[in-house]
Order: C-alpha cells, then structure tokens, then sequence
C-alpha cells in the first residue's frame, strides 16, 4: 500500500543523499579536515541546528542554494537561518 511507497522513497532519498555526501566527506578528508557527511530526515533549519548543537561542532559548512531575493523572501533559507540560530561559525559556499 502507500505505506510501502512512503518506506521505498524514502530509501531511496537516503541512498541519493549517501551517493552525493560520501564523495564529498572524503574530499575533505583527504585535504586533513575532520568532517562527518550526515544525512537526517526533518525540517533541514531544525535538523541542522540540533545536530550542531548536539555534537558541539566546531563549525557548519553549508552551500547558499543561490535562490533568488523573492524566493528567499517566500520560503526562507535554511543557511540564513543557521547563521542566526547556530552557536558557532557557519560558513556558507555559494553554490554554483
């Protein structure tokens, strides 16, 4: 039923988001920064935030989606929120 649906797009959201954070977690190792690729279901704002502070992260590293002033106005920015609500430094890279 839909509930088996819901159990294989999520797996599948998992397996896309591992396949994207796996490269770059070993980039960052490779270059000597102590980095951990995380992936976590939920409000990306609060997920963020949460799991710096639960960790006690150094710093967050987060690319700008590059959404226009209008759409940032409309929907807001998870980076935009991070900076403001985050106990330590977020460095944000502008996406290309």
């Amino acid at each position: 039923g839909d509930h088996v649906v819901e159990k294989e797009m999520v797996a599948e959201a998992e397996s896309e988001a591992k396949a994207l954070v796996a490269p770059r977690e070993g980039k960052c190792s490779e270059k000597g920064f102590n980095a951990t690729g995380v992936i976590k279901m939920g409000r990306p704002t609060h997920v963020v935030c949460e799991y710096a502070e639960e960790t006690n992260a150094d710093v967050v590293v987060m690319s700008s989606a590059g959404k226009t002033a209008m759409r940032r106005i409309l929907l807001g920015s998870v980076s935009t929120y991070c900076v403001h609500n985050v106990d330590c430094p977020v460095l944000l890279i502008h996406a290309k």
